[in-house]
């Protein structure tokens, strides 16, 4: 499945559209269900210890009923250990209380998250060639 995310990021890289994390895990959800796998967006918090002591930040990824978690976010380059977890945890400084607009923005969108309104104009038609293109015979098989 990592070849899919890969995939479907690469081609949003090409029509040069930028997604919020929430509408890119929606993208990338409603592109697996065309490969038969079902996925939830899930968001809570994504736990590192990268600054010397353990710090936290809003997160979404995809999680199936067997658990299974897809984190369609990761940064590739990036070698930090993390995990999720549902809340913020005790001891740990969560690092996005401050910057109100995008937890506003982000709060707006997560509202709509089970609404068609979630991915709209350039974003429709985005999301909507990505989906055109899946599933690709090429990656059927994963």
């Amino acid at each position: 499945m990592d070849k899919i995310i890969k995939r479907v990021k690469m081609e949003l890289k090409i029509q040069k559209v930028e997604f919020h994390p929430i509408q890119l895990c929606c993208l990338i959800k409603n592109v697996l269900k065309k490969y038969g796998h079902t996925f939830d967006i899930k968001k809570g918090y994504v736990n590192i210890d990268g600054f010397g002591k353990p710090t936290c930040f809003t997160y979404f990824w995809l999680e199936d009923d067997n658990n299974t978690k897809l984190d369609p976010l990761r940064v590739d380059e990036s070698d930090l250990d993390y995990f999720f977890t549902d809340t913020i945890l005790s001891g740990v400084e969560c690092i996005d209380n401050d910057e109100q607009a995008i937890i506003k923005e982000t709060n707006d969108l997560w509202g709509k998250i089970n609404s068609n309104q979630l991915i709209g104009g350039q974003h429709l038609a985005a999301h909507n060639t990505v989906l055109r293109k899946h599933p690709n015979k090429n990656l059927v098989k994963l």
